[in-house]
């Protein structure tokens, strides 16, 4: 079965415990540093066949003088159907790579979207997730991104 042939849908995705910093200009900023644990999976068991991603953010603004923090664990829910079958889970893992993939970059690209849009005119109003390798969402990984006024927009 094709990814393309799935009736999956995010049905949520939200902030849990979202606190940052904001006093200070993000014109000030020089890089962001950010930290992406690996995403947590959950299928629930119940009727409605959710699979759960959750994931714990940080990015560290640095400034001259500070270094202003972000935190955030954003979760993610997606209604699969026939969601045991897709995901094939064996040993009460999951063993459809493709899938786990294809919802992991999914998940990025929402989160990443919730964050641009709960930190505008903020220190972090130019703190978009970096787009990465989709392997890096399997370990997670810590990168800093220097800051460039022409990325603004």
């Amino acid at each position: 079965m094709e990814i393309k042939d799935l009736d999956i849908k995010i049905v949520d995705a939200k902030f849990e415990n979202l606190t940052f910093d904001n006093s200070f200009s993000w014109q000030h900023v020089n890089a962001y540093q950010y930290t992406f644990a690996p995403f947590k999976v959950l299928v629930d068991p119940g009727p409605h066949k959710l699979i759960l991603l959750f994931a714990h953010i940080e990015i560290e603004a640095s400034l001259t003088n500070h270094s202003p923090i972000l935190t955030a664990d954003i979760s993610i829910a997606y209604k699969l159907k026939d969601a045991e079958s897709s995901l094939q889970i064996r040993d009460g893992r999951i063993s459809n790579k493709e899938l786990i993939s294809f919802l992991f970059e999914t998940g990025y690209s929402t989160a990443r979207g919730l964050i641009s849009n709960q930190v505008k005119g903020t220190t972090f109003n130019s703190a978009y997730l970096p787009l990465i390798d989709s392997q890096e969402l399997f370990s997670g990984y810590k990168k800093i991104v220097p800051f460039e006024l022409d990325l603004v927009y």
